[in-house]
């Protein structure tokens, strides 16, 4: 109930709480309810259909599936916060808006493929006011290393290990795939 109040969730780390960006789905998400929850209001679906993400959910419950670039992704983000702690520099904690809420989930939507909910939230964002160029420089802030600013990158990079640095590579190719090249198929499609 706190973490509703507060706005913020503390779980898994207490000390650095995340935004709750819809504040239905995490109570939801308390009672393991929130797939149905993400199902009726309207999220974005991996595959892009309702039947393929219930066949994902289905053999979720029978085999522990991940992908190995997005592992890797929130590794490399998890190595980037370590670092960035270790040298005393704070990430900032962004509060979410509905303007950026539309947004996020356009990212979301195209990371799992979902080019139907990406234009829905697109227009949801541009109703709002939200500029093109904007979009491009959210996508661009979920790179690995956006985190950090290019004087330390260099820093960053020299104090991973080779298997460290291969980890990065991979959320690198992982993020260009997802993001970069799932934007400009979802363009060609409003395109078309």
């Amino acid at each position: 109930m706190y973490e509703v109040i507060s706005g913020q969730s503390f779980f898994p780390d207490p000390m650095h709480p995340r935004p709750i960006r819809d504040t239905a789905e995490h109570i939801f998400r308390t009672f393991s309810l929130d797939r149905i929850y993400n199902q009726v209001s309207g999220k974005p679906k991996q595959g892009g259909t309702w039947a393929s993400q219930m066949y994902r959910d289905i053999q979720g419950l029978v085999l522990n599936e991940a992908d190995p670039g997005e592992q890797a992704y929130y590794t490399s983000r998890k190595y980037i916060f370590d670092w960035l702690e270790e040298h005393g520099k704070e990430k900032g904690l962004a509060l979410p808006t509905n303007q950026s809420n539309a947004l996020y989930y356009y990212k979301q939507a195209l990371k799992f493929g979902d080019f139907d909910s990406a234009a829905k939230y697109l227009k949801k964002y541009q109703d709002m006011g939200g500029k093109m160029h904007d979009v491009i420089g959210s996508i661009k802030r979920v790179h690995p290393l956006s985190s950090l600013k290019l004087s330390d990158r260099y820093k960053f990079k020299a104090s991973l290990s080779p298997e460290q640095q291969e980890t990065l590579s991979v959320a690198t190719a992982w993020y260009k795939k997802h993001y970069l090249d799932a934007y400009s198929e979802q363009r060609k499609q409003v395109a078309q």
